[in-house]
């Protein structure tokens, strides 16, 4: 069995937003947390958050995938998915996806 999440946040700044952007700064809590996996050697996390902005809505989606280097270290890639209604011209409804290396804790 995996292990369980308490306490979970997290604060996201996509900083090639200009400022002022509802999608530049993003606070994610627990019910954001839509899947995770805490087991042994692999952490994997996905977050999901909406932002309002009528008639439409932007989302931003943020998966991590890692394994353990050391006791408490997991080291891995991500990959973040932004959906902007506003950049949406040809109304495709597909995210722009960035992805990096990254690396987190857990306890």
């Amino acid at each position: 069995m995996g292990g369980p999440t308490f306490n979970f946040r997290g604060d996201l700044e996509i900083l090639d937003r200009p400022a002022g952007d509802s999608l530049r700064k993003t606070v994610f809590e627990d019910s954001n947390l839509t899947q995770y996996w805490l087991d042994g050697k692999e952490l994997r996390l996905n977050i999901y958050r909406e932002h309002e902005a009528a008639p439409t809505y932007n989302s931003v989606e943020l998966t991590i995938l890692t394994k353990t280097s050391d006791e408490g270290v997991y080291d891995g890639r991500y990959t973040l998915a932004i959906y902007d209604a506003a950049a949406d011209t040809d109304q495709d409804g597909k995210p722009v996806e960035v992805t990096g290396k990254v690396s987190c804790g857990a306890e």
